[in-house]
C-alpha cells in the first residue's frame, strides 16, 4: 500500500451541538436530518502521511452551502496533488506573522519596519479571519476599495498591497499556496513625481553661500553633487572608506533612521550600491577638510563635533534653512543625487556611464528616472543620423556621376582621389584631375627635340 496515496475526500454536514457528556454531535446530530437550514457543510480528505507514517487527514467546517464545501475541496485536492501542504485552519493573520518572523533576518531594518506597520495596522485588522486557502483576488479588491473610499493615499495604499503581495509569493515559492491571488498588482503603480533638482548655476550660488556660512554643508554636499551619493551613504561614509592616494571612495554602508528615531547603520540599498566611486578635485578637497576639521583618521566623516552620527533629519533641516538663506527655491538634500546626473546628461555624458556613476541596478532605472533629458539627446542623435546618411547618399552620387565621366576607353582603376571622410566634401575639379599613368607602357613618348636624331 502506497502511503502518501490519499482518498478523494468527502463533503458532509455537522453542527456544534453537544450532548449529555459536553462532546459535539459533529455529523450525528438528529437535527441535521430533519432541519435542512442546522448546521454547516464541512469536507474531510487524507492527506499523505507523516514522515514517522502517521495518518492525517485535513478537515474543514463552516461552509454555509454544499457549492462552497465542494469549490473549497477542490482547491485541497489540486494542492495535494502539486505537492504542496495546505493547512485549512491557517488564517491570514497567522500565516502573516509567521512571514514576518521568517524574512526578519534579510531584510533591511528599514524595510522590515515598514513591512511590519502595514502587516499590523493594515492588513491583520482587515483580512484576519480570512484562512489562507481561501484568500482571493475578491477579497484583496474588496481591501482595496474600502481603503480608498477611506481617503487613504494612493502611494500608501499600493505600498501596502505590495507587502501583502510579497508575503504571498513567499508561500508560493515555499509551497504553501499555488499562485498569488495579489498578481497583477491590484492598483497600478502610482507615477514618480517629475524632479526638478537645482541648475548648474543654482548649485554653484548654494556652494558659494555655503562656503562661508556653514562649512559642514558646503563639504557634505559638495561630496554629494561629484559623487552622485545618496544622503544615507554619505552620512554613513567612514574615513577607511576613502583612499586618497588612489583617489577612490567606497561604498560599504548606509546610516539610516527607523521609527524615526533610532539610527541603524547598515549595508547600501541594493547590491549594485556597493561599489567604488571615482574622486574629483573639489570632492577630494571636501573630504581632506574634514579630516582636518575631525582630526581623526577613523569613524564617520561628517559625524557631529563630539564624533556621534549627524541626524538625518536635522542636516535636512540645516540644508533648508543654509538654501532659503542664499535666496534658492527649496529641494530636498537627495535631489543633489538628481542634479549630479542633471548636470551629467545635459553635459553629453552617456547614459551607460551616468548610470554607472549613479549605481542604479539596471539601465532603465535611469532611463525612466531623466527621461525628459534623454529625449533631447534622442532627437539630437537621429538627426546625426539623418545627416550621415545624406552625406553618404551624396557622396555616392559623386561616385557615380565621375564614373560616367571616365574615358570610354580607360581599363585602368580611377584615377581620382577618393574621399578620406564621409564628412568631406568632393571638390569637382580636384575629382576630375587626370593622374600620371603609373604603368610604363601608357607613357607617351616625349616630344623630340629639333636637331635629334639616330
Amino acid at each position: 500500500m502506497n502511503d502518501n496515496r490519499h482518498t478523494p475526500g468527502r463533503i458532509y454536514r455537522r453542527c456544534g451541538c453537544r450532548g449529555q457528556n459536553g462532546k459535539q454531535l459533529g455529523a450525528h446530530c438528529p437535527q441535521l436530518a430533519t432541519n435542512q437550514d442546522h448546521g454547516s457543510w464541512a469536507l474531510a480528505i487524507d492527506a499523505p502521511r507523516t514522515p514517522d507514517g502517521r495518518r492525517r487527514t485535513i478537515r474543514r467546517s463552516g461552509f454555509t452551502t454544499h457549492g462552497e464545501a465542494e469549490s473549497a475541496l477542490t482547491r485541497v485536492r489540486e494542492n495535494l496533488a502539486a505537492g504542496l501542504h495546505p493547512n485549512p485552519t491557517e488564517t491570514l493573520a497567522a500565516y502573516l506573522l509567521d512571514w514576518l518572523q521568517a524574512i526578519a533576518p534579510r531584510l533591511q531594518p528599514t524595510t522590515l519596519t515598514r513591512y511590519r506597520a502595514y502587516t499590523l495596522n493594515d492588513l491583520i485588522p482587515a483580512l484576519a479571519p480570512i484562512p489562507l486557502d481561501t484568500l482571493t483576488r475578491t477579497h484583496i479588491t474588496a481591501f482595496a476599495v474600502a481603503q480608498q473610499a477611506s481617503g487613504r493615499g494612493p502611494v500608501t495604499l499600493h505600498r501596502c498591497l505590495r507587502t501583502l503581495s510579497s508575503a504571498l509569493t513567499h508561500a508560493v515559492r515555499t509551497g504553501r499556496l499555488p499562485h498569488n491571488p495579489a498578481l497583477p498588482a491590484i492598483l497600478p503603480a502610482s507615477t514618480a513625481t517629475p524632479v526638478d533638482p537645482w541648475s548648474a548655476t543654482e548649485t554653484a550660488a548654494f556652494l558659494t553661500h555655503a562656503r562661508h556660512t556653514a562649512p559642514y554643508l558646503y563639504d557634505l554636499c559638495t561630496v554629494l553633487i561629484s559623487t552622485g551619493l545618496r544622503r544615507g551613504e554619505a552620512l554613513g561614509l567612514s574615513f577607511e572608506d576613502i583612499d586618497f592616494n588612489t583617489r577612490r571612495l567606497y561604498v560599504r554602508r548606509s546610516l539610516t533612521t527607523v521609527d524615526n528615531n533610532h539610527l541603524v547603520l547598515g549595508a547600501p540599498k541594493t547590491t549594485a550600491s556597493t561599489s567604488w566611486i571615482p574622486l574629483t578635485t573639489r570632492s577630494l578637497a571636501a573630504l581632506r577638510r574634514r579630516k582636518r576639521a575631525t582630526r581623526r583618521t577613523t569613524g564617520l566623516v561628517f559625524a557631529q563635533p563630539d564624533g556621534t552620527p549627524p541626524r538625518p533629519q536635522q542636516v535636512l533641516n540645516d540644508f533648508r534653512e543654509t538654501a532659503r538663506t542664499a535666496g534658492l527655491r527649496p529641494i530636498a538634500l537627495k535631489d543633489q543625487r538628481h542634479g549630479t546626473a542633471t548636470i551629467l546628461i545635459a553635459a553629453g555624458i552617456p547614459l551607460i556611464l551616468v548610470s554607472k556613476l549613479l549605481r542604479h541596478t539596471q539601465l532603465a532605472t535611469t532611463a525612466d528616472l531623466y527621461t525628459h533629458l534623454t529625449s533631447p539627446a534622442a532627437a539630437n542623435a537621429v538627426r546625426i543620423l539623418d545627416t550621415t546618411l545624406t552625406r553618404a547618399t551624396r557622396t555616392l552620387r559623386w561616385h557615380r556621376l565621375l564614373a560616367r565621366l571616365r574615358p570610354p576607353h580607360d581599363h585602368h582603376p580611377s584615377t581620382y582621389s577618393a574621399p578620406t571622410s564621409q564628412n568631406s566634401r568632393i571638390d569637382m575639379r580636384t575629382a576630375l584631375t587626370v593622374r600620371p599613368s603609373p604603368h610604363p607602357q601608357h607613357k607617351r613618348p616625349s616630344p623630340r627635340k629639333r636637331g635629334d636624331g639616330l
